[in-house]
């Protein structure tokens, strides 16, 4: 099942786990590292959600511990289920309720794949027909009832014409008016309670309602034989009997599939692709192959341009190529709009100014956003970027023979950030930001199954204590602005510029859209631009030619400075070959591996189209490793970026268009800060040769990267 929905995997876990809630008391009392002992609310939530999930249990049960498990058979549990699911989203207990909402919408992408195939399965048992199919529907869709049952009616019809069967124009709702009444509580002796209850109900509805006009219908040559089959509900059928209608059932319903797919691909020329298994989708084969693998695999299987997919819960169409980027980085808040998994949103931002913060932020503040972070504003912090680069080499390189760049690059990365957005400096206070965004970081990515425990339960804990931090800096500074300190702290990072901007209308932002924002720059620093620095060093490390060139550059520019002397902005203009090294390590390995977006109408590329909701990505690869656009793509080249430099929309580690990262100078500069002072310090070698890169949100490297120093001089 697809990740947000694993519930089957998460009821075993509970049912597992709640016997043991004392051992987990115990193991806190004798184990002073064990820190993840739930309290007692989440304990009687864990018991909550224990119960609920049992009934999917029970429900799966049914059906895979049938000897026959025919569609007829499991169409009273889900629509069971349904109705379950309707009732836990109205819970008035917070945590179900909030559970079931992502549940459901889950659960009815399924549902809409599959309720006409388990349907028609119905309507072949000669205990049910269509009877049972309407009494489901009524308690699902109510007065929309009708609507639903004509669609099944309307697919049987289809069914018999695509196989050349004559139907009587007449042909009414196959419903099994010749069924005696009985006591009858369920399908099979092997079903369940559920199933128990939804026959119990069917019985009263089916007798009270023969009675009514309503359900004389006529009959059809479908339905005349299958009358004469008068069996009880009550009575099993015997083995041979239940094979022969697997044989019926499974090649219509399949058949059935197959038209529905016609119809819909006749009306709509959706991108040619597939979809995965149902609830599953795609996202398996992407984790194992990796998004480069992944998406090349399926241009040559598909098409070179765009194909779909399913990922994340979600249909998608995948982009490729520079044409591909070009289309989407133009059509930007035309054809599309920006789009974050629920995962990622949950755990970094609150939730109540998500849509403010992607989508309809006024045209100031946006543009206000990309003002601060122009090489003009950033000018003023390149001595800032120099110092605490140079403090924190002296600190945690200098003293060691070897050290693990990547760890180390995010720690600098991210003091970095605290001191110029926030002008947080204390090493205990950046600890108090540090620590929870670990566990965001960590886990925004991972499996969203919300029990404590789970990296995904750490990202939305540390999401909510980064916040929470965050206010407290927020409004302690916005104290400090409203005390007239104004002429100290206005020009002074990009906290108190944001919060000294408004709208056209005069409004300023409020504390919780400021959060969103800097969490999305603290983000940004934390992983990308760490990852840009950690690779930068890994590829000079590994090739000594570009390391050599990268220091003749860096000698002349520290020539010109005096011992005590920082870096200027001037500096930063002469480092040339360096930036191309590190474009060229962006190229190669991309911190980003590309974007979301969602299609706001339906619209047409490269003949095919794309309907309205549906998720679009682009990805980094379909150019940056494609020899069309850079010969020989494999070869680190810095070469490549000298005159005009590669062509338009070919290489995009920031992307483009009105959403291009607007933190690509502050990344620049960065980057080469630390190359210089790396570089003039050490000379660099890998420990481990050979490496593993492994893909999170971001390559990273398997052991972190650890390098041998040799100082210069020495």
């Amino acid at each position: 099942m697809d990740v947000p929905t694993r519930w089957n995997s998460t009821f075993l876990m509970l049912d597992s786990t709640l016997p043991l809630k004392e051992a987990f008391g115990r193991l806190e009392q004798i184990d002073r590292n064990y820190k993840l002992n739930p309290s007692e609310d989440e304990w009687k939530v864990a018991y909550i959600v224990h119960d609920c999930l049992k009934k999917i249990y029970d429900a799966t049960n049914h059906f895979s511990g049938n000897s026959f498990p025919t569609s007829n058979v499991f169409f009273p549990d889900i629509c069971k289920l349904q109705l379950k699911l309707k009732e836990w989203e109205n819970s008035d207990h917070d945590f179900i309720r909030n559970m079931a909402g992502p549940m459901k919408e889950k659960f009815e992408k399924y549902w809409d794949e599959c309720c006409l195939v388990l349907a028609i399965a119905v309507v072949f048992d000669p205990r049910f027909k269509l009877a049972l199919v309407e009494y489901n529907y009524n308690a699902i869709y109510g007065e929309n009832a009708k609507k639903y049952v004509d669609r099944v009616r309307s697919a049987i019809v289809d069914l018999f014409v695509e196989y050349g069967g004559e139907l009587n124009p007449s042909f009414g709702y196959a419903c099994g008016s010749d069924v005696e009444e009985s006591n009858f509580t369920g399908a099979n002796k092997e079903s369940d309670d559920i199933s128990d209850v939804m026959f119990s109900n069917f019985d009263k509805w089916y007798y009270r309602s023969k009675s009514s006009t309503i359900r004389d219908y006529e009959k059809s040559e479908l339905q005349s034989p299958i009358s004469l089959l008068d069996i009880e509900r009550r009575t099993t059928m015997d083995s041979s009997l239940a094979y022969i209608v697997t044989l019926v059932v499974i090649p219509l319903s399949i058949s059935l599939i197959f038209l529905i797919r016609k119809r819909n691909s006749s009306c709509a020329n959706l991108p040619p692709g597939t979809s995965g298994w149902p609830m599953v989708g795609e996202n398996l084969q992407f984790a194992l192959l990796g998004p480069q693998k992944f998406v090349n695999d399926r241009m040559k299987k598909y098409s070179p341009e765009v194909f779909q997919t399913s990922l994340l819960g979600e249909k998608m169409a995948i982009f490729c190529g520079a044409q591909g980027n070009k289309f989407l980085f133009t059509n930007e808040n035309k054809l599309l709009t920006s789009w974050w998994p629920q995962s990622m949103k949950k755990a970094l931002l609150f939730p109540e100014f998500v849509e403010n913060s992607l989508k309809e932020v006024s045209a100031l503040k946006r543009s206000f956003m990309h003002d601060i972070l122009k090489p003009e504003a950033l000018k003023q912090y390149i001595p800032v970027m120099d110092a605490m680069a140079r403090e924190h080499i002296e600190k945690e390189w200098a003293p060691r023979k070897e050290v693990k760049v990547f760890p180390l690059s995010k720690k600098y990365t991210f003091d970095l950030a605290c001191r110029l957005f926030l002008s947080v400096v204390d090493p205990d206070h950046i600890k108090k930001l540090a620590d929870p965004f670990h566990l965001v970081t960590n886990g925004m990515f991972s499996v969203p199954i919300d029990f404590p425990g789970t990296a995904y339960n750490g990202a939305i804990k540390g999401g909510k204590m980064v916040r929470q931090e965050l206010l407290k800096v927020i409004r302690q500074r916005r104290k400090e602005l409203m005390e007239n300190k104004e002429s100290e702290a206005a020009g002074r990072d990009l906290l108190s510029r944001m919060l000294l901007v408004t709208d056209e209308d005069g409004q300023f932002m409020s504390e919780m859209e400021i959060s969103n924002n800097i969490i999305g720059l603290l983000v940004a620093s934390y992983e990308t631009t760490s990852t840009a620095v950690t690779f930068v060093l890994k590829h000079l490390a590994e090739l000594p030619h570009i390391y050599k060139e990268v220091l003749r550059e860096q000698t002349e520019i520290a020539k010109t400075k005096g011992p005590d002397d920082l870096l200027t902005w001037e500096d930063i203009e002469k480092m040339k070959y360096s930036w191309n090294v590190a474009r060229e390590s962006l190229r190669v390995t991309p911190p980003a591996q590309g974007a979301f977006r969602e299609s706001v109408t339906d619209f047409t590329y490269a003949g095919f189209t794309v309907p309205k909701g549906w998720k679009t990505f682009w990805t980094v690869h379909t150019t940056h490793k494609n020899p069309k656009y850079f010969p020989v793509p494999e070869k680190f080249d810095p070469s490549r970026f000298e005159g005009s430099g590669p062509a338009p929309y070919t290489f995009v580690p920031f992307g483009g268009g009105p959403r291009m990262c607007p933190g690509k100078e502050y990344a620049r500069l960065e980057v080469l800060v630390f190359m210089y002072r790396i570089v003039t310090t050490f000379q660099l070698e890998k420990a481990i040769p050979n490496e593993k890169i492994v893909y999170h949100a971001s390559p990273v490297p398997a052991n972190g990267l650890p390098v041998r120093l040799q100082p210069h001089g020495r």
